[in-house]
């Protein structure tokens, strides 16, 4: 049960949205884009947070739960379906995203790292977490998109 709620949590950390066109990265156009992602989240809609990673996403979890460690690199796919399988089970979820540090690296290229903290009730449980989350964003075909994202997760 803990894992797969430690998987549920980290896809609700993941759950980025916003078809945010933009002729380059810069601060504004990726706080922009960040808003978006929080705005998704809390929406708990999986389809958007998917369509603002790009296809060849690279999505690394590092789950620790209770001293128990594991590392999951699900594909796109499999993280939608991940998604929609636990905010079905959430209820009263909350989510908020702290210490966002925003690198830009190019006109097409952006750094970004936050902490993330949740709560949500599963099985009439309880269930709080933090993460710390670093994420590439990168223009593709004028959109921004998430092209990698590690995050760090404690239960």
């Amino acid at each position: 049960m803990k894992a797969t709620v430690s998987i549920f949590f980290f896809l609700t950390l993941l759950s980025f949205s916003a078809f945010t066109h933009a002729e380059t990265v810069n601060e504004a156009s990726v706080n922009k884009f960040m808003n978006t992602i929080d705005q998704a989240t809390a929406d708990k809609d999986a389809n958007a947070v998917i369509n603002y990673m790009s296809n060849d996403v690279e999505i690394i979890m590092n789950i620790n739960t209770g001293g128990q460690k594991q590392v999951i690199n699900p594909s796109r796919d499999k993280y939608l379906e991940m998604l929609k399988q636990g905010w079905a089970v959430y209820k009263n979820y909350e989510y908020s995203r702290t210490n966002t540090k925003i690198t830009i690296a190019s006109p097409r290229k952006a750094f970004v790292s936050s902490d993330i903290n949740e709560s949500m009730v599963i099985n009439e449980q309880i269930i709080k977490g933090h993460s710390k989350e670093k994420m590439v964003l990168e223009l593709v075909n004028d959109r921004i998109l998430i092209t990698k994202i590690t995050t760090y997760i404690s239960m």
